[in-house]
């Protein structure tokens, strides 16, 4: 940018400088070994477009970069405004089967360079920065004539949800409880063509922005459906090669919201020794108990 700065405006200097002489519109370029590059006639125009090109050449190649592995937006989400309601979760027609949570966090604690020129033409770069992308693949069973099944997804940052298995409707709303405000979406996924007491997968995707990048954040949840049946609850977690995960701790909640204890039950966790990777499952006989990864990096 500096450069191109420099060309543009020692082109129109000089062309300046000739304009009033009365002479040609020529331009001469300093180059190595005290040489010029002599530019005769309307060629400083090409030297001012070089030099233009070159200042705006950072901005366009931050444009041109993307994220390797983020959500794409669907093409219509309902923004719902504060004094409107989100669709219910409705699972009363259902049975979960199990209920896996793939969380990529390799993405999340740098800002690539380009999102700082992306912010200044468009405000809403500005809170797509540190992305980090779930992928929550479930096995449900149809047990009631439905012909559809909501989920919700919440974060203190930005988000952008999308089932990847149904066709669905989209709604998000910002949600402020307590002095904090939440990005919220409601996912209506159109399960209509499933058979009943057959088993299928749904699979959403979201990606979390700025969601994981201070110590208070540092932690992920799942929790149990309400159901009788039992469910089979995991959670795989990816840390970046540079900021690997320390040590973790599994807390279990109660559905009253009392307060949590160290997880007593039955379940298995592989944590890959140089702390790059985590997995915890459990086959889960209490219903609507939440359960809470936290690590430290």
């Amino acid at each position: 940018m500096i450069l191109g700065a420099f060309v543009v405006i020692y082109s129109l200097i000089r062309l300046a400088l000739s304009s009033r002489a009365g002479a040609e519109s020529n331009v001469a370029i300093p180059w190595f070994g005290g040489k010029k590059i002599e530019l005769k006639g309307p060629a400083w125009l090409l030297l001012v477009a070089i030099g233009v090109l070159m200042i705006a050449s950072p901005l366009l190649t931050a444009f041109a970069q993307k994220s390797s592995d983020v959500t794409i937006p669907p093409i219509t989400v309902q923004r719902v405004q504060e004094n409107e309601r989100l669709p219910d979760e409705n699972y009363a027609s259902f049975r979960f089967v199990s209920d896996l949570s793939m969380l990529d966090l390799r993405q999340s604690q740098k800002t690539p360079w380009y999102s700082y020129f992306r912010s200044f033409l468009n405000e809403d770069e500005k809170k797509k920065i540190k992305p980090a992308i779930l992928r929550n693949v479930m096995v449900v069973r149809k047990v009631l004539p439905a012909d559809e099944m909501v989920f919700s997804y919440s974060t203190s940052g930005t988000l952008v949800v999308r089932c990847l298995s149904h066709p669905a409707n989209y709604k998000e709303k910002q949600v402020t409880q307590n002095g904090m405000t939440t990005d919220t979406w409601a996912i209506t996924v159109d399960v209509s063509a499933m058979p009943m007491n057959s088993n299928f997968e749904i699979i959403v995707e979201a990606t979390y922005y700025d969601s994981f990048s201070n110590p208070g954040s540092s932690y992920y949840s799942t929790y149990a459906n309400r159901q009788d049946e039992n469910e089979d609850l995991s959670v795989a977690l990816t840390f970046p090669d540079d900021k690997p995960m320390k040590n973790m701790t599994v807390m279990e909640f109660p559905p009253n919201g009392g307060p949590g204890t160290i997880f007593g039950g039955s379940g298995r966790a592989y944590a890959e020794p140089k702390g790059l990777n985590y997995y915890w499952t459990t086959i889960n006989t209490r219903s609507e108990y939440y359960y809470k990864l936290a690590w430290s990096w």
